[in-house]
């Protein structure tokens, strides 16, 4: 029998999620699916799923006190936001928050729209704001982030002059992550 492969983390070894603190969080929508809404003038237009989605995030502050929610969007198949957790004693871990948010939304869309199985692709991906500066960047990469999108879109991308997608030029098989800060 083979062994189970395990994933590589891009979470920060030993560091405690329940640490008070900012955080950038970003969950996508399994498959890439854009069932979130849909890219209008360089700005994300919710859906009724898209819709749901951010009254799950507005309903994260009633189940957990001790967070504050900042910077927010939703984009056709993924979320951005930032979590703020409160330095008392009662708090727990950024991924029990995420678990709630991923559950409850995943609930009422799929009901909304009639179907099954698992609306977000596994895990999430998160990222400590160590400073103001790198909290102000976070910030205005969030509200940008549906003007960046509409900038990759099909339609919009010159192949023969250029390519948007950064992404295009990274070498199959090179790790491009980031050392943690110390």
């Amino acid at each position: 029998m083979q062994p189970y492969r395990r994933r590589n983390s891009l979470r920060l070894a030993d560091y405690d999620y329940a640490t008070p603190g900012y955080y950038h969080v970003t969950v996508i929508v399994a498959g890439r699916l854009p069932l979130l809404g849909e890219m209008k003038d360089e700005t994300s237009e919710p859906s009724s799923s898209g819709l749901t989605v951010i009254d799950s995030w507005n309903e994260l502050l009633s189940f957990y006190p001790w967070v504050w929610l900042d910077e927010f969007v939703v984009m056709p198949d993924h979320i951005h936001g930032i979590i703020r957790i409160s330095d008392v004693e009662e708090r727990q871990s950024l991924s029990i928050v995420m678990r709630k948010f991923k559950s409850s939304s995943s609930l009422v869309v799929n009901r909304n729209l009639g179907r099954k199985g698992t609306l977000w692709q596994r895990g999430f991906f998160d990222r400590v704001i160590r400073n103001d500066r790198e909290l102000n960047a976070t910030r205005a990469y969030i509200r940008n982030n549906p003007v960046k999108e509409s900038l990759i879109l099909p339609g919009n991308i010159d192949v023969e002059n250029r390519v948007i997608n950064h992404r295009c030029n990274r070498k199959p098989g090179r790790s491009y992550r980031r050392r943690p800060y110390v």
